[in-house]
């Protein structure tokens, strides 16, 4: 306008659709999955968040303006990284609005500004954009913080990884209730009625189940660490006391872009929690299982470890039944042929019969090692799980343990079953999945939104509270996390090509399964253990790796299970040993 405008005046209303966290997510996500592209959906200036102060005596809570299809003059200002406007909360009749208002004096024809550079909620989705506002300081980007990303993942590979995460939420769920520190951070951070009851009818709701209060203590106390971690590893660098003082301000718009996310995370488990019956609507996601419910699992169950192995031999013994009465021949069919013709066996190479040593050593005839047939290991693992009814965890682990004795009595050809069943023998601690209702979400007009919530989506959600807002699936994303370090391999694939015509015993991999084991605890299931398939789905979870973490260990541990693995078919591998080297 004619004059200008002086410094801290008011431009007027920022309008938009003021939508829930859980609604807001959603439907970025559905515009991700229609093929719309990040600049159609994801534009910064298009979506701001209403912050309800945490000073408040109900406490803090944010709810988002999308104003990517409606909206206002305000809410069409471009962005700039050295804006001359900003955006303000404000209360009228004690009810919150946002606004715009001056930063400076602006000129007579100078175009108005926002700083809207995103403050992580979809910093993956925004990181191929530049900036073109063309200020003298321009960021060239539209992710806000600078901090370096290589503390960052370090502090999360570190202090945060899937094995980490996983026993923060099975610690939640077990501890009886909050610490005086816990109740004192969540005060601090503005978590009171808003966030912890429903925040639209905060006076007629129950409060929020206590495992989600006290889940969400713990990772404000994982915010404040990962955030002191930062800001000790920036004192250490050589910057100048000017920029390491803009480095710490990134460290702390960090931290508080988290517990934004952290309230939007909140508010999408209570959204997820009110849409199930009344029994699931306090359950945790998971749950440790008890010593009886982990011998059902392993052992006495219609679908146990145990009972899963002997249908994998089966199958396995019905492609060599039809390989036998030369019935039309799949690709597989052929290879177990060929596999079952040779002379001598895989595991057995030419000219490495015997293997000599020195004097103190062995001298191993692998002529001479007798193996039970497929048929005999069959019968022997069936009359096994028939006979056995194991009523404790440690009574089934040993039970498991027998059964891959018997197994290792075939020879190489099962090895795959033998090692999975170790690996499941040497786990302490298993838990549960909550059986959760799929739905799809209904707006207030009572439409569907199309939106379908499946049953593991509360795990990942708050598995991956502080990186899957902005798009992608959860659930698969989690499915990825756990493999390996979660939950262990499939049975079903033990049998399967790779294992049986020796790939997976002549290779390295049986060695890189070993010293996977053996080593550092390791939250990422290696690539070089690619026979081993992850595709059955399951309700049940746990894994040595998880027991190392959890502190669940015993001699029984990471070190025992390799040391079990190396000694199992001995000969035959110093044999193979003895042949390469010749």
């Amino acid at each position: 306008r004619e004059g200008g405008l002086a410094s801290g005046a008011f431009v007027g209303h920022y309008g938009g659709n003021v939508c829930m966290p859980w609604r807001f997510y959603e439907g970025e996500v559905s515009k991700l999955s229609r093929g719309n592209s990040k600049s159609q959906c994801l534009l910064p200036t298009h979506s701001v968040t209403l912050e309800r102060p945490n000073v408040d005596d109900m406490g803090s809570f944010i709810l988002f303006v999308d104003a990517s299809q409606t909206g206002n003059f305000a809410s069409r200002i471009n962005h700039c990284c050295e804006p001359n406007c900003e955006l303000k909360t404000f209360v009228v009749n004690g009810k919150m609005q946002l606004g715009v208002w001056t930063l400076r004096d602006v000129r007579d024809g100078e175009e108005l500004t926002i700083d809207f550079k995103n403050k992580g909620d979809f910093e993956r989705e925004l990181q191929g954009l530049t900036c073109l506002c063309g200020s003298e300081h321009c960021d060239k980007s539209f992710v806000n913080t600078q901090v370096p990303t290589s503390p960052i993942n370090s502090f999360m590979m570190e202090k945060y990884n899937i094995l980490q995460r996983t026993k923060m939420l099975l610690e939640s769920v077990d501890e009886s209730g909050l610490t005086r520190n816990d109740t004192s951070r969540l005060e601090r951070y503005g978590f009171k009625k808003m966030l912890l009851q429903d925040a639209l009818d905060v006076e007629n709701t129950y409060p929020l189940p206590k495992w989600l209060t006290a889940w969400a203590a713990q990772t404000l106390r994982i915010i404040e660490e990962e955030s002191e971690d930062l800001k000790n590893n920036l004192q250490t660098t050589h910057l100048d006391p000017e920029e390491l003082g803009y480095r710490l301000e990134d460290v702390d718009r960090l931290a508080l872009c988290r517990v934004k996310l952290l309230m939007a995370a909140m508010d999408k488990a209570r959204f997820f929690l009110n849409n199930q019956e009344y029994e699931n609507s306090k359950a945790p996601p998971i749950q440790l299982l008890p010593s009886a419910g982990i011998a059902e699992h392993l052992w006495n169950g219609s679908n146990s470890i145990a009972k899963r192995a002997i249908k994998a031999i089966e199958g396995y013994m019905e492609e060599l039944a039809a390989v036998s009465v030369g019935a039309k021949r799949s690709s597989r069919q052929k290879d177990l042929a060929k596999a079952k013709a040779a002379q001598p066996p895989w595991w057995q190479p030419a000219g490495a019969g015997i293997v000599e040593g020195d004097a103190d050593e062995d001298v191993i005839d692998v002529d001479k090692v007798e193996y039970l047939t497929v048929e005999e290991v069959y019968e022997r693992m069936k009359e096994l799980v028939s006979t056995e009814r194991p009523k404790t965890a440690e009574a089934a682990k040993a039970a498991l343990r027998a059964l891959a004795d018997v197994a290792a009595e075939g020879g190489p050809v099962h090895a795959g079953i033998h090692d999975l069943l170790l690996m499941y023998s040497y786990t302490n601690s298993y838990f549960s999945q909550t059986d959760f209702k799929p739905f799809k979400s209904v707006l207030a007009d009572g439409k569907v939104s199309g939106t379908r919530y499946r049953s593991p989506f509360l795990w990942a959600l708050l598995s991956g509270w502080y990186k899957f807002v902005g798009g992608g699936d959860v659930v698969e994303a989690l499915g990825v996390d756990r493999k390996g370090v979660i939950c262990l391999p499939d049975v079903e694939c033990t049998y399967q090509a790779a294992f049986t015509n020796g790939e997976y015993f002549l290779s390295d991999e049986r060695k890189n399964l070993i010293k996977f084991f053996g080593g550092d605890v390791a939250f990422v299931w290696p690539r070089n253990l690619p026979s081993f398939t992850f595709k059955t789905a399951s309700q049940f979870f746990g894994t040595p790796q998880l027991d190392a973490v959890l502190g669940h260990g015993d001699d029984r541990g990471l070190a025992a299970l390799a040391g079990h693995l190396g000694d199992a078919f001995v000969e035959v591998t110093k044999a193979l040993d003895g042949a390469a080297a010749s």
